[in-house]
């Protein structure tokens, strides 16, 4: 409960995903994903994706989920793909946070 509370405060402050979840879990989303396939049992390496064109970077800069700061292109497509894991991480949490906040109510 501690580390997704720390997790949600890290996006909070406009952490990246990778960011967020190297502070407060010690991976990144493709730790993430290769944990969350592993739970699934899926051992086999995951595919290797298809090369992309190199693109020049413009001084725009980029958001995601909850104002985060996308790190590049491909970190933008990779944290959409751990966008469903990060999903199941904080599933519990949030039952939890709601689950307690119901509890108290009925004292």
């Amino acid at each position: 409960k501690e580390k997704m509370l720390h997790l949600l405060s890290i996006f909070k402050q406009g952490s990246s995903y990778d960011d967020a979840l190297l502070e407060a879990y010690g991976f990144d989303t493709a730790g993430l994903e290769e944990l969350w396939r592993l739970s699934l049992g899926l051992v086999e390496p995951r595919p290797s994706p298809s090369p992309t064109p190199q693109t020049t970077p413009t001084a725009t800069p980029s958001t995601g989920l909850f104002g985060c700061q996308a790190t590049s292109s491909t970190a933008s497509h990779s944290g959409l793909s751990g966008l469903g894991a990060l999903g199941l991480l904080l599933v519990p949490g949030i039952s939890e946070i709601i689950y307690l906040r119901v509890r108290r109510g009925r004292k």
